[in-house]
């Protein structure tokens, strides 16, 4: 079964889609696909990063176990 979730990050920008299909995740931003198995996550860290624009912003970082990483950012 696959689910599917969309997000704007920020106003003016185009949505980030996070696509999950059995134990893969794909992010679509738009400029980047990162296809990601689930069992080679090692860390995902989310943290709160108020900025001047936006009162609540949260940044997510997916380390692999290979040491690879990718960031995507929520601003509201």
């Amino acid at each position: 079964m696959t689910q599917t979730y969309a997000h704007s990050p920020k106003p003016f920008s185009g949505p980030i889609s996070f696509i999950l299909n059995g134990d893969k995740l794909t992010v679509d931003s738009g400029r980047k696909v990162h296809e990601v198995q689930l069992g080679a996550v090692d860390t995902v860290r989310m943290t709160f990063e108020p900025g001047r624009l936006a009162q609540r912003a949260f940044r997510t970082k997916v380390i692999l176990s290979d040491g690879k990483s990718f960031t995507f950012s929520s601003e509201n």
